[in-house]
Formats: structure tokens, sequence, C-alpha cells
């Protein structure tokens, strides 16, 4: 996987995940909306003399710049990565510049989870990860199943290969 190109000699991800798709949708909708309804207005609207001859550059500059928008956005999307190994938890995120930020397993205090009823109708949440150090703790937000998310960092906290110092 591309996404392994970050992980330490002998490191091995359990779970690659990304935001739940509805960030995305949340992103490309009132645009989209607003494209479509001024393109059908640009359609469907009789004009004359040289505006109507424009009007079909225009609806079809505004639904490249659309498609545009919305390739970009899911890009940007998918540069979100959430990465649990048995040795860390990685977040990543950036398309030109890039952040990182590392959790170690044996630093890891506490997991919490919280979903809102919007959440729990299409499975996502967020996920809180509280560690020792000196920022404290850390929220994944709009993972998709963000109980799946926590179970399999329990099972590297607390399963038989848990590291000496985590939580228990």
């Amino acid at each position: 996987m591309a996404e392994d190109k970050d992980l330490l000699p002998g490191e091995t991800a359990l779970l690659h995940i990304n935001r739940h798709p509805l960030v995305l949708v949340r992103e490309v909708l009132v645009p989209t909306l607003v494209v479509l309804a001024i393109s059908i207005v640009l359609v469907f609207v009789n004009f004359t003399g040289q505006l109507g001859q424009l009007r079909w550059f225009a609806v079809l500059l505004m639904l490249l710049g659309l498609f545009v928008y919305i390739d970009v956005r899911y890009i940007i999307w998918r540069s979100v990565i959430y990465t649990i190994t048995d040795q860390r938890i990685l977040q990543r995120r950036g398309v030109l510049g890039k952040f990182t930020r590392s959790i170690g397993i044996a630093r890891v205090q506490d997991v919490s989870t919280s979903q809102s009823l919007f959440g729990r109708l299409f499975h996502f949440g967020n996920v809180e990860i509280e560690s020792a150090g000196r920022d404290g703790s850390e929220v994944f937000t709009y993972l998709p199943d963000p109980d799946h998310f926590r179970d399999i960092l329990f099972e590297q906290l607390h399963g038989p290969n848990a590291p000496r110092g985590a939580a228990t």
C-alpha cells in the first residue's frame, strides 16, 4: 500500500482508514447545487443577442469548474488517513504539504468514542485518544465505524502483544 511508506522497519499496519464519505459530500453539495441551478436557468431561459450565444459556453465552463472543484475536494478528502499499527497510531494529511502526527501505543492512556444521532444513523463518529506527553489528547473526527477503530486499538493495548507500559 502507498500508506505503508511512513511505517518503521518491522512495523505492521493493522488498519488504514479515511474520514467518512459524508465529509466529502458535505464539502461538495452546496457548490454542486448552486452550479446546477444556475446551469438550468441558463439553459431554459431564452436570452437574446450575444447572451444567448454565450450561455452554452458559460454552462460548460461552470460544469468544468465544478468537476475540477469536486476532484480537488476528493483528493484532499483522500489525503487524511488514520492508521493503527502494532507500534503506534498515525494521523496523516496533506496533498502538497504533509502533516504527520504519531502516538506510540505504549503512551496511550485512554480511548473514547462519541457519535451524534446523525453519526449513529450514518455510522461515523469521533475517537479521542488520550496519551502521556505534552499534547494530552488527539481527536480523530468523522471516522467510519469508530467502535471498530477503538476495538483494534484496544486489541493492541490489551492483547497478547501489548507493549509494556500501555494502559491496562
